[in-house]
Protein backbone atom coordinates (compact mmCIF):
# COMPACT_ATOMS: atom_id res chain seq x y z
CA UNK A 1 0.00 0.00 0.00
CA UNK A 2 2.73 2.01 0.97
CA UNK A 3 4.81 1.85 -2.59
CA UNK A 4 1.60 2.69 -4.20
CA UNK A 5 1.36 5.76 -2.17
CA UNK A 6 5.13 6.12 -3.08
CA UNK A 7 4.39 5.62 -6.88
CA UNK A 8 1.62 8.38 -7.18
CA UNK A 9 3.48 11.01 -5.44
CA UNK A 10 6.35 10.81 -7.59
CA UNK A 11 3.70 10.49 -10.81
CA UNK A 12 2.49 13.65 -9.99
CA UNK A 13 5.99 15.58 -8.80
CA UNK A 14 7.04 14.53 -12.56
CA UNK A 15 4.17 15.47 -13.91
CA UNK A 16 4.58 19.10 -12.05
CA UNK A 17 8.11 19.44 -13.05
CA UNK A 18 7.31 18.96 -16.61
CA UNK A 19 4.38 21.25 -16.88
CA UNK A 20 5.96 24.24 -15.65
CA UNK A 21 8.94 23.89 -17.84
CA UNK A 22 6.90 24.31 -20.98
CA UNK A 23 5.48 27.05 -18.99
CA UNK A 24 8.39 28.73 -18.69
CA UNK A 25 9.81 27.79 -22.30
CA UNK A 26 6.50 29.21 -23.59
CA UNK A 27 6.49 32.23 -22.10
CA UNK A 28 10.06 33.17 -22.89
CA UNK A 29 9.19 32.44 -26.45
CA UNK A 30 5.86 34.86 -26.41
CA UNK A 31 8.65 37.29 -24.63
CA UNK A 32 11.43 37.11 -27.33
CA UNK A 33 8.81 37.49 -30.54
CA UNK A 34 6.91 40.60 -28.94
CA UNK A 35 10.77 42.09 -27.95
CA UNK A 36 11.89 41.47 -31.49
CA UNK A 37 8.27 43.19 -33.05
CA UNK A 38 9.36 45.70 -31.25
CA UNK A 39 12.91 46.21 -32.51
CA UNK A 40 11.69 46.03 -35.41
CA UNK A 41 9.10 48.73 -35.43
CA UNK A 42 11.77 50.64 -33.87
CA UNK A 43 14.22 49.95 -36.93
CA UNK A 44 11.37 50.93 -39.01
CA UNK A 45 10.80 54.12 -37.63
CA UNK A 46 14.75 54.87 -37.26
CA UNK A 47 14.81 54.33 -41.42
CA UNK A 48 11.58 56.53 -42.26
CA UNK A 49 12.91 59.58 -40.13
CA UNK A 50 16.21 59.22 -41.86
CA UNK A 51 14.55 59.12 -45.50
CA UNK A 52 11.71 60.65 -44.91
CA UNK A 53 11.68 62.72 -42.27
CA UNK A 54 8.70 64.90 -41.02
CA UNK A 55 9.02 68.16 -42.20
CA UNK A 56 6.46 71.42 -42.28
CA UNK A 57 5.02 73.09 -45.51
CA UNK A 58 2.15 74.64 -47.51
CA UNK A 59 -0.48 72.81 -48.93
CA UNK A 60 -1.39 72.69 -51.13
CA UNK A 61 0.58 73.04 -53.64
CA UNK A 62 -1.97 74.31 -56.42
CA UNK A 63 -5.22 75.67 -55.62
CA UNK A 64 -6.62 76.67 -52.24
CA UNK A 65 -9.33 75.20 -49.50
CA UNK A 66 -13.09 75.78 -50.64
CA UNK A 67 -14.26 77.43 -46.96
CA UNK A 68 -17.75 75.89 -46.40
CA UNK A 69 -20.17 78.24 -44.42
CA UNK A 70 -21.74 76.94 -41.50
CA UNK A 71 -25.19 78.01 -39.64
CA UNK A 72 -26.15 80.24 -42.49
CA UNK A 73 -29.05 81.75 -40.85
CA UNK A 74 -32.71 80.71 -42.86
CA UNK A 75 -33.39 83.05 -45.99
CA UNK A 76 -29.91 83.93 -46.39
CA UNK A 77 -26.74 82.78 -48.35
CA UNK A 78 -23.25 83.65 -47.86
CA UNK A 79 -21.18 85.05 -50.88
CA UNK A 80 -18.19 83.42 -52.70
CA UNK A 81 -15.39 83.17 -49.50
CA UNK A 82 -12.30 83.16 -50.67
CA UNK A 83 -10.21 80.09 -50.65
CA UNK A 84 -7.79 79.39 -48.27
CA UNK A 85 -4.39 77.73 -47.46
CA UNK A 86 -2.93 75.52 -44.50
CA UNK A 87 0.71 74.88 -43.15
CA UNK A 88 0.89 71.45 -42.57
CA UNK A 89 3.28 68.94 -40.28
CA UNK A 90 3.82 65.65 -42.39
CA UNK A 91 6.09 63.13 -43.54
CA UNK A 92 8.35 65.09 -46.22
CA UNK A 93 6.97 62.84 -49.24
CA UNK A 94 3.36 63.43 -47.97
CA UNK A 95 3.33 67.32 -48.31
CA UNK A 96 3.44 67.51 -52.04
CA UNK A 97 0.99 64.73 -52.78
CA UNK A 98 -2.14 66.56 -50.09
CA UNK A 99 -4.92 68.24 -52.11
CA UNK A 100 -7.81 70.58 -51.14
CA UNK A 101 -10.02 67.25 -50.76
CA UNK A 102 -7.50 66.18 -47.80
CA UNK A 103 -9.16 69.16 -45.93
CA UNK A 104 -12.11 70.78 -45.06
CA UNK A 105 -12.22 74.29 -44.05
CA UNK A 106 -15.51 75.90 -42.11
CA UNK A 107 -17.10 79.39 -41.43
CA UNK A 108 -19.11 79.88 -38.18
CA UNK A 109 -21.81 82.55 -39.15
CA UNK A 110 -23.31 82.31 -35.86
CA UNK A 111 -20.48 84.37 -34.93
CA UNK A 112 -20.98 87.61 -37.06
CA UNK A 113 -23.58 88.21 -34.28
CA UNK A 114 -27.59 89.28 -34.58
CA UNK A 115 -28.18 91.44 -37.14
CA UNK A 116 -24.69 91.74 -38.72
CA UNK A 117 -24.46 90.70 -42.25
CA UNK A 118 -20.36 91.64 -42.93
CA UNK A 119 -17.66 90.82 -41.21
CA UNK A 120 -13.86 88.58 -40.41
CA UNK A 121 -14.69 85.09 -39.25
CA UNK A 122 -11.97 82.51 -37.96
CA UNK A 123 -11.52 79.50 -40.15
CA UNK A 124 -11.24 76.03 -38.76
CA UNK A 125 -9.53 73.56 -41.01
CA UNK A 126 -9.27 69.53 -40.35
CA UNK A 127 -7.42 66.95 -41.96
CA UNK A 128 -9.69 64.16 -43.66
CA UNK A 129 -9.02 60.64 -44.98
CA UNK A 130 -5.14 61.38 -44.34
CA UNK A 131 -2.99 60.17 -41.24
CA UNK A 132 -0.25 61.81 -40.18
CA UNK A 133 -1.05 64.99 -41.52
CA UNK A 134 -1.51 68.00 -38.47
CA UNK A 135 -2.44 71.80 -39.44
CA UNK A 136 -0.07 73.85 -37.87
CA UNK A 137 -1.67 77.18 -38.96
CA UNK A 138 -4.05 78.58 -41.86
CA UNK A 139 -3.62 80.81 -44.41
CA UNK A 140 -5.10 83.65 -44.47
CA UNK A 141 -6.58 82.56 -40.49
CA UNK A 142 -9.46 84.97 -40.75
CA UNK A 143 -11.93 85.67 -44.12
CA UNK A 144 -14.52 88.08 -45.18
CA UNK A 145 -17.73 86.97 -45.21
CA UNK A 146 -21.03 88.24 -46.42
CA UNK A 147 -24.21 87.21 -45.60
CA UNK A 148 -26.73 88.14 -49.08
CA UNK A 149 -30.38 88.07 -48.65
CA UNK A 150 -31.17 85.23 -50.94
CA UNK A 151 -33.70 85.18 -54.13
CA UNK A 152 -35.91 82.14 -54.75
CA UNK A 153 -37.88 81.00 -58.00
CA UNK A 154 -39.90 78.09 -58.89
CA UNK A 155 -39.09 76.12 -62.28
CA UNK A 156 -40.57 73.27 -64.28
CA UNK A 157 -37.97 70.86 -65.53
CA UNK A 158 -37.40 70.84 -69.03
CA UNK A 159 -35.75 67.68 -70.89
CA UNK A 160 -33.42 68.69 -73.27
CA UNK A 161 -32.33 66.27 -75.78
CA UNK A 162 -28.64 66.39 -76.48
CA UNK A 163 -28.57 63.57 -79.10
CA UNK A 164 -31.64 61.73 -81.17
CA UNK A 165 -33.18 58.43 -81.40
CA UNK A 166 -32.25 55.98 -83.57
CA UNK A 167 -33.29 56.08 -86.61
CA UNK A 168 -36.39 54.18 -87.18
CA UNK A 169 -37.80 55.21 -83.70
CA UNK A 170 -39.59 57.81 -81.75
CA UNK A 171 -41.64 58.19 -78.65
CA UNK A 172 -45.01 57.41 -78.30
CA UNK A 173 -46.01 59.93 -75.69
CA UNK A 174 -44.08 62.87 -73.87
CA UNK A 175 -41.61 61.84 -70.86
CA UNK A 176 -42.21 61.93 -67.34
CA UNK A 177 -39.72 63.93 -64.90
CA UNK A 178 -39.33 63.66 -61.60
CA UNK A 179 -39.07 66.22 -59.81
CA UNK A 180 -41.67 68.17 -61.88
CA UNK A 181 -40.39 71.51 -60.40
CA UNK A 182 -37.58 72.83 -58.92
CA UNK A 183 -36.60 76.24 -56.62
CA UNK A 184 -33.80 77.99 -57.55
CA UNK A 185 -31.92 79.42 -54.89
CA UNK A 186 -28.96 82.00 -54.56
CA UNK A 187 -28.23 85.87 -55.51
CA UNK A 188 -30.67 87.80 -56.96
CA UNK A 189 -28.94 88.73 -60.00
CA UNK A 190 -28.21 85.16 -60.67
CA UNK A 191 -31.68 83.80 -60.35
CA UNK A 192 -33.00 87.30 -62.35
CA UNK A 193 -30.61 85.45 -64.70
CA UNK A 194 -31.82 81.54 -65.16
CA UNK A 195 -34.42 81.07 -67.90
CA UNK A 196 -34.56 77.41 -67.16
CA UNK A 197 -33.90 74.35 -65.46
CA UNK A 198 -32.99 71.55 -67.90
CA UNK A 199 -32.02 67.42 -67.66
CA UNK A 200 -29.54 66.76 -70.88
CA UNK A 201 -30.55 63.30 -71.81
CA UNK A 202 -28.72 61.39 -74.57
CA UNK A 203 -31.57 59.36 -76.46
CA UNK A 204 -28.91 57.75 -78.94
CA UNK A 205 -28.83 53.70 -78.53
CA UNK A 206 -32.46 53.96 -76.86
CA UNK A 207 -35.08 51.67 -78.83
CA UNK A 208 -37.64 50.85 -76.03
CA UNK A 209 -38.77 52.39 -72.90
CA UNK A 210 -35.98 53.55 -70.92
CA UNK A 211 -35.17 55.72 -67.14
CA UNK A 212 -32.43 58.18 -67.17
CA UNK A 213 -31.25 59.73 -64.21
CA UNK A 214 -28.26 62.94 -63.95
CA UNK A 215 -27.85 66.15 -62.59
CA UNK A 216 -30.11 68.95 -63.63
CA UNK A 217 -28.46 72.61 -64.79
CA UNK A 218 -30.34 76.05 -64.24
CA UNK A 219 -29.38 78.17 -67.59
CA UNK A 220 -29.84 81.33 -69.15
CA UNK A 221 -31.76 82.56 -72.30
CA UNK A 222 -28.79 82.03 -74.64
CA UNK A 223 -27.96 78.59 -72.70
CA UNK A 224 -25.35 79.45 -70.11
CA UNK A 225 -24.80 77.77 -66.82
CA UNK A 226 -25.71 79.61 -63.87
CA UNK A 227 -24.33 79.12 -60.08
CA UNK A 228 -27.13 78.69 -58.01
CA UNK A 229 -28.97 76.10 -55.61
CA UNK A 230 -31.62 74.06 -56.72
CA UNK A 231 -33.78 72.55 -54.03
CA UNK A 232 -33.49 68.94 -56.20
CA UNK A 233 -29.97 68.61 -58.24
CA UNK A 234 -30.80 65.61 -59.98
CA UNK A 235 -34.00 64.33 -61.72
CA UNK A 236 -35.15 60.93 -63.27
CA UNK A 237 -36.94 61.11 -66.20
CA UNK A 238 -38.72 57.78 -68.18
CA UNK A 239 -39.28 57.90 -72.07
CA UNK A 240 -41.56 56.05 -74.20
CA UNK A 241 -39.93 54.26 -77.11
CA UNK A 242 -41.86 52.51 -80.09
CA UNK A 243 -40.51 51.55 -83.45
CA UNK A 244 -41.88 53.36 -86.40
CA UNK A 245 -39.93 51.93 -89.12
CA UNK A 246 -38.12 49.15 -89.67
CA UNK A 247 -35.68 47.01 -92.13
CA UNK A 248 -35.64 43.93 -92.91
CA UNK A 249 -33.98 41.66 -95.36
CA UNK A 250 -36.42 39.54 -97.94
CA UNK A 251 -36.14 37.02 -100.09
CA UNK A 252 -37.58 37.42 -104.22
CA UNK A 253 -39.58 35.58 -105.42
CA UNK A 254 -39.74 35.06 -108.90
CA UNK A 255 -43.09 34.76 -110.65
CA UNK A 256 -43.00 32.48 -114.35
CA UNK A 257 -46.27 32.69 -116.88
CA UNK A 258 -46.72 30.56 -119.56
CA UNK A 259 -45.66 26.96 -121.08
CA UNK A 260 -42.04 26.23 -122.67
CA UNK A 261 -43.02 24.22 -125.96
CA UNK A 262 -44.01 20.63 -125.84
CA UNK A 263 -41.52 18.03 -124.85
CA UNK A 264 -39.45 20.64 -122.98
CA UNK A 265 -39.96 21.92 -119.18
CA UNK A 266 -38.50 24.87 -116.48
CA UNK A 267 -35.44 23.09 -114.95
CA UNK A 268 -34.52 25.98 -112.69
CA UNK A 269 -35.04 29.66 -111.74
CA UNK A 270 -32.72 31.92 -110.38
CA UNK A 271 -33.12 35.83 -109.52
CA UNK A 272 -29.89 38.10 -108.86
CA UNK A 273 -30.04 39.53 -106.50
CA UNK A 274 -31.40 36.55 -104.46
CA UNK A 275 -32.51 39.11 -101.56
CA UNK A 276 -32.95 42.89 -101.24
CA UNK A 277 -33.25 44.88 -97.89
CA UNK A 278 -36.21 47.04 -97.62
CA UNK A 279 -37.32 50.11 -95.02
CA UNK A 280 -40.38 51.20 -94.05
CA UNK A 281 -42.99 51.74 -91.42
CA UNK A 282 -42.84 48.53 -88.94
CA UNK A 283 -46.66 47.65 -89.34
CA UNK A 284 -46.05 47.67 -93.37
CA UNK A 285 -42.73 45.54 -93.24
CA UNK A 286 -44.27 43.14 -90.41
CA UNK A 287 -47.03 42.17 -93.17
CA UNK A 288 -44.61 41.47 -95.87
CA UNK A 289 -44.01 38.03 -94.93
CA UNK A 290 -40.71 36.38 -96.03
CA UNK A 291 -41.09 37.19 -99.74
CA UNK A 292 -41.55 40.08 -102.30
CA UNK A 293 -42.54 39.70 -105.82
CA UNK A 294 -40.96 39.95 -108.78
CA UNK A 295 -43.14 41.14 -112.35
CA UNK A 296 -43.80 37.64 -113.82
CA UNK A 297 -41.77 36.38 -117.29
CA UNK A 298 -43.38 34.56 -119.99
CA UNK A 299 -41.92 31.10 -121.06
CA UNK A 300 -44.08 30.73 -123.54
CA UNK A 301 -43.20 28.51 -126.53
CA UNK A 302 -39.38 28.59 -125.27
CA UNK A 303 -36.88 25.70 -125.89
CA UNK A 304 -33.70 27.35 -124.17
CA UNK A 305 -32.72 29.97 -121.26
CA UNK A 306 -35.01 33.05 -121.01
CA UNK A 307 -33.10 36.00 -119.57
CA UNK A 308 -35.35 38.93 -118.38
CA UNK A 309 -35.05 42.13 -116.63
CA UNK A 310 -38.12 42.58 -114.38
CA UNK A 311 -38.89 44.94 -111.66
CA UNK A 312 -39.66 44.41 -108.06
CA UNK A 313 -43.34 44.35 -106.77
CA UNK A 314 -43.28 47.06 -104.35
CA UNK A 315 -45.64 47.58 -101.61
CA UNK A 316 -46.65 51.32 -100.90
CA UNK A 317 -44.15 53.09 -98.64
CA UNK A 318 -41.09 50.81 -98.69
CA UNK A 319 -38.08 52.08 -100.15
CA UNK A 320 -35.57 49.03 -101.35
CA UNK A 321 -31.99 49.79 -100.62
CA UNK A 322 -29.47 50.94 -102.85
CA UNK A 323 -31.65 50.62 -105.74
CA UNK A 324 -33.04 53.72 -107.07
CA UNK A 325 -34.69 51.88 -109.93
CA UNK A 326 -35.75 48.60 -108.07
CA UNK A 327 -34.99 45.95 -111.14
CA UNK A 328 -33.93 42.25 -110.83
CA UNK A 329 -32.29 39.90 -113.49
CA UNK A 330 -34.54 36.89 -113.88
CA UNK A 331 -32.78 33.73 -115.60
CA UNK A 332 -35.41 30.70 -116.48
CA UNK A 333 -33.84 27.42 -117.38
CA UNK A 334 -35.25 25.36 -120.03
CA UNK A 335 -34.88 21.70 -120.65
CA UNK A 336 -35.93 18.83 -122.90
CA UNK A 337 -38.17 16.81 -120.53
CA UNK A 338 -36.57 13.37 -120.54
CA UNK A 339 -38.65 10.07 -120.55
CA UNK A 340 -37.76 6.52 -120.38
CA UNK A 341 -39.35 4.03 -122.65
CA UNK A 342 -38.70 0.16 -123.25
CA UNK A 343 -38.68 -1.09 -126.88
CA UNK A 344 -38.34 -5.37 -127.70
CA UNK A 345 -35.95 -5.51 -130.24
CA UNK A 346 -34.79 -8.57 -131.65
CA UNK A 347 -31.08 -8.46 -131.62
CA UNK A 348 -28.72 -9.65 -134.66
CA UNK A 349 -26.45 -12.69 -133.59
CA UNK A 350 -22.87 -12.15 -134.62
CA UNK A 351 -19.33 -14.36 -135.09
CA UNK A 352 -21.29 -17.44 -134.26
CA UNK A 353 -18.50 -20.44 -133.40
CA UNK A 354 -18.48 -23.01 -136.02
CA UNK A 355 -20.29 -25.93 -135.06
CA UNK A 356 -22.70 -24.43 -132.98
CA UNK A 357 -26.24 -22.87 -132.66
CA UNK A 358 -28.58 -21.21 -130.81
CA UNK A 359 -31.05 -23.94 -129.39
CA UNK A 360 -34.03 -24.59 -130.95
CA UNK A 361 -36.78 -22.75 -129.74
CA UNK A 362 -35.37 -19.77 -128.23
CA UNK A 363 -37.00 -16.65 -128.93
CA UNK A 364 -34.45 -13.87 -129.38
CA UNK A 365 -36.53 -10.55 -128.16
CA UNK A 366 -34.94 -8.17 -125.46
CA UNK A 367 -36.13 -5.08 -123.55
CA UNK A 368 -34.15 -1.64 -124.63
CA UNK A 369 -34.57 0.62 -121.89
CA UNK A 370 -34.40 3.95 -124.10
CA UNK A 371 -33.75 7.17 -121.97
CA UNK A 372 -33.85 11.00 -124.11
CA UNK A 373 -36.15 13.61 -125.09
CA UNK A 374 -39.55 13.00 -125.07
CA UNK A 375 -40.00 14.59 -128.49
CA UNK A 376 -37.09 12.35 -129.61
CA UNK A 377 -37.82 9.25 -127.99
CA UNK A 378 -41.64 9.70 -129.50
CA UNK A 379 -40.12 9.82 -132.73
CA UNK A 380 -37.83 6.70 -132.82
CA UNK A 381 -38.53 4.15 -135.82
CA UNK A 382 -37.87 0.79 -136.45
CA UNK A 383 -34.34 0.38 -137.27
CA UNK A 384 -33.41 3.49 -135.36
CA UNK A 385 -31.78 1.13 -133.25
CA UNK A 386 -29.65 -1.84 -133.37
CA UNK A 387 -28.70 -4.67 -130.97
CA UNK A 388 -26.07 -7.01 -131.49
CA UNK A 389 -25.03 -10.09 -129.64
CA UNK A 390 -21.78 -11.04 -130.43
CA UNK A 391 -20.85 -14.72 -129.71
CA UNK A 392 -17.28 -14.24 -130.03
CA UNK A 393 -16.04 -17.39 -128.22
CA UNK A 394 -18.73 -18.76 -126.70
CA UNK A 395 -19.16 -22.76 -125.48
CA UNK A 396 -21.98 -25.34 -125.73
CA UNK A 397 -24.56 -24.96 -122.99
CA UNK A 398 -25.99 -22.19 -121.81
CA UNK A 399 -24.67 -18.36 -120.65
CA UNK A 400 -24.82 -14.80 -120.30
CA UNK A 401 -24.16 -12.57 -123.24
CA UNK A 402 -24.08 -8.56 -123.08
CA UNK A 403 -25.61 -6.58 -125.82
CA UNK A 404 -23.92 -3.90 -127.79
CA UNK A 405 -26.75 -0.89 -128.52
CA UNK A 406 -26.59 1.68 -131.20
CA UNK A 407 -28.82 4.84 -131.72
CA UNK A 408 -29.55 8.04 -132.64
CA UNK A 409 -27.30 10.40 -130.58
CA UNK A 410 -28.95 11.99 -127.33
CA UNK A 411 -30.45 8.84 -126.28
CA UNK A 412 -29.20 6.57 -124.19
CA UNK A 413 -29.68 3.02 -124.48
CA UNK A 414 -29.76 0.02 -121.14
CA UNK A 415 -30.26 -3.10 -121.86
CA UNK A 416 -30.02 -6.63 -119.19
CA UNK A 417 -27.27 -9.34 -120.47
CA UNK A 418 -29.37 -12.42 -121.88
CA UNK A 419 -28.91 -15.47 -121.25
CA UNK A 420 -28.61 -18.19 -124.50
CA UNK A 421 -27.83 -21.77 -124.53
CA UNK A 422 -25.45 -22.95 -127.59
CA UNK A 423 -25.82 -26.48 -129.02
CA UNK A 424 -24.18 -28.70 -131.35
CA UNK A 425 -25.30 -27.39 -134.90
CA UNK A 426 -27.39 -30.40 -136.67
CA UNK A 427 -25.34 -31.84 -139.87
CA UNK A 428 -26.08 -30.24 -142.84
Amino acid sequence: MRSALVFVTDFWSLAWQMTRAGVINVTSHWALAAFSLVAAFGVWMAIQDVENPRAQGLAPVSGGIEVEALNIPQGFLVDDIAPVKVEVEARESVIPELQPGDFKATVDTSQLGQGVRTGLLPVRVTVTGRDGVRVLDVTPNQVQVQLIEAAEKEFEVAIRRTTPLPAGYEESEPPTVDPFKVTVRGRPERVQSVRSVEFDVSLAGIRQDATVEGELIARTVDGNPVQVQLSQPRARATFHVVQVVSTRTVALNAVITGEPQEGFAISGVVVEPQTVVVTGPTNVIDSLGTRLDVEPVDVTGARQEVVKTARIVRPDNISIANRDTPTVVVRVQISPIEVTAVRWLAPELADMPTGLAVQPGTVLSVPVRVTGPLGQVRGLKIGDIKVTLSLSGAKEGPADYSLRLEGPQGLRLEADPVRLTLVQAAAP
